[in-house]
C-alpha cells in the first residue's frame, strides 16, 4: 500500500479499531446482563447515562438520573447520535444553519462568500426500536436576499446495531439525496458513542457519492465530539468536523475546494422531558480554507 492510499485509509481504521474495542466490551456486557425478556419481565429502561451500580441486580450498571421516556436524544449540533426513535415513535425535527452557498449540501459551509440560510425539516419513526426511516426537506435561502431560494431533499433510514439501552451504541445511516443544483447521490454515515458516567464520547464516518462527473469519486467526512450532562435536562460540549477530507491527499482533484475544519462547542437542553429537545452549536474554522465562524440550531419534537 502507498503512503498516499494509507493516509487516505488511517481515520477510518482507526474508527474501525476503536469501535471494535468498544463493541467488544458491550458484547461482554450484553453477556452479563441478558436481552431477552418474558411477558412478565418488563424491558429495562432507558437511561440517561452509565451510572454507579445499584446493587440491586450483580454485574448490571444502572443511572442514578430519570430513566428516558423516548430513546432518540440530541446531544451535538453536527454530528448524528447513534440513538433512534423508539418504536412508534414520530420525530419531528427543524434544523436552521449557515448553508455551504454551493452545490454539495455539506455540515458545514465551503464558503461565506455565497452562503445563506439554510432550514432543514426531517420526519422520522421508529418502525422497530432498532430500524428508523426518515425524510428531510431543505431550502436554501440566499443571504444576499438577490437569488431565489432553492430546495432539495432526502430520503433514507437508521439503523441502531446495539441494544439502544447499553454505554456503547453504534447506528448506520444510509440515504439517497439530492444537491441544491440537482445533482443525486447517496451516502452512508457509521455513527458511535460511548458514555461514561456523565461524558459522552462520540463519532461519525460519513462518506458519500454524487453522480456527477465533476465531483469527487468519494466525498469523506469525520466528526467526533464529547458531551457532559451538567444536569438531567442540560448537556455542554465540544465537536470537530473535518469536510471532505479525501481532497487534503489530493491536489489535482478539488470539487468542493479542499479539505476543511472545524472546532466548536454546542449546549444541548431537554425541554419537556425528552418531548422537546434543543441544541446549539458553533463552529470555527482552523485552517485558511475554512470560513471563520458557522452555526447550527436545531429542535426535535417526538410524539
Amino acid at each position: 500500500m502507498s503512503t498516499k492510499n494509507f493516509l487516505q485509509a488511517a481515520p477510518a481504521l482507526v474508527i474501525a479499531m476503536l469501535g471494535t474495542s468498544v463493541a467488544a466490551d458491550a458484547l461482554a456486557d450484553d453477556a452479563v446482563s441478558p436481552t431477552s425478556t418474558t411477558p412478565d419481565e418488563p424491558r429495562r429502561p432507558l437511561l440517561w447515562h452509565a451510572g454507579q451500580d445499584t446493587g440491586s441486580t450483580p454485574g448490571v450498571t444502572q443511572s442514578v438520573l430519570s430513566p428516558r421516556t423516548h430513546a432518540e436524544e440530541r446531544a451535538f449540533a453536527f454530528l448524528l447520535d447513534p440513538s433512534t426513535p423508539s418504536k412508534g415513535d414520530v420525530g419531528l425535527e427543524y434544523r436552521i444553519g449557515l448553508a455551504s452557498g454551493v452545490a454539495a449540501d455539506r455540515p458545514l459551509p465551503s464558503t461565506v462568500a455565497a452562503s445563506g440560510a439554510e432550514h432543514a425539516l426531517t420526519l422520522g419513526y421508529g418502525v422497530t426500536d432498532r430500524i428508523a426511516p426518515f425524510a428531510q426537506v431543505s431550502v436554501l435561502e440566499p443571504a444576499t436576499g438577490s437569488g431565489n431560494p432553492l430546495a432539495t431533499g432526502r430520503v433514507g433510514a437508521r439503523f441502531q446495531l446495539t441494544r439502544p439501552d447499553r454505554n456503547f451504541r453504534m447506528t448506520v445511516a444510509t440515504a439517497a439525496f439530492r444537491d441544491f443544483d440537482g445533482t443525486f447521490g447517496g451516502y452512508a454515515r457509521l455513527a458511535a458513542s460511548y458514555d461514561i458516567e456523565r461524558l459522552r464520547i462520540a463519532g461519525n464516518l460519513h462518506a458519500e457519492h454524487a453522480f456527477h462527473q465533476g465531483r469527487d469519486p468519494v466525498d469523506v467526512l469525520v466528526l467526533a465530539g464529547a458531551s457532559y450532562r451538567v444536569l438531567d435536562e442540560f448537556r455542554v460540549g465540544i465537536e470537530y468536523v473535518g469536510q471532505d477530507l479525501e481532497e487534503a491527499f489530493d491536489d489535482q482533484t478539488q470539487a468542493e475546494g479542499g479539505a476543511r475544519n472545524f472546532v466548536g462547542p454546542n449546549v444541548a437542553l431537554d425541554v419537556v422531558h425528552d418531548v422537546v429537545q434543543l441544541v446549539a452549536g458553533a463552529a470555527v474554522g482552523v485552517d485558511r480554507k475554512s470560513p471563520p465562524v458557522v452555526g447550527s440550531l436545531a429542535m426535535l419534537m417526538t410524539f
